[in-house]
């Protein structure tokens, strides 16, 4: 399955008495996704630019070295991004153990007594 270059999408508040849509583009690349939003803008980018265009970008996912990480442009007046967030800590095999606190849920081979007889039912169906 194919994913689209560019998803347009309106966001409503979560708050019903704040009536305050926002228009959302979410377009991809190979090496990219970004989002850009109308009314906002990155700094060296000519404020009638319209979202979609690839050129007001104020968050985007990559992957760079290896590492899943989401970079934010949060302030418009800055050329380099506000924040780089790695997103390695969320991979499922960084999950740790409920019992032991290692990698038991995902390191089957080494796991500890608790994790494998599930003694406490941490991990079974209903839990």
């Amino acid at each position: 399955m194919e994913i689209p270059r560019t998803l347009h999408v309106h966001l409503t508040d979560n708050e019903p008495e704040h009536d305050s849509p926002r228009h959302i583009v979410v377009s991809t690349d190979q090496n990219f996704i970004q989002i850009e939003a109308a009314g906002y803008n990155a700094c060296n980018s000519a404020d009638d630019n319209q979202p979609g265009n690839g050129y007001m970008a104020i968050a985007a996912i990559e992957v760079w070295e290896g590492e899943l990480r989401l970079i934010v442009w949060s302030d418009i007046n800055q050329e380099d991004p506000t924040h780089i967030i790695s997103l390695e800590g969320a991979r499922i095999t960084a999950r740790k153990c409920e019992y032991c606190g290692g990698s038991c849920p995902s390191d089957h081979d080494y796991a500890c007594d608790g994790f494998v007889g599930d003694i406490d039912g941490l991990y079974s169906e209903e839990a």
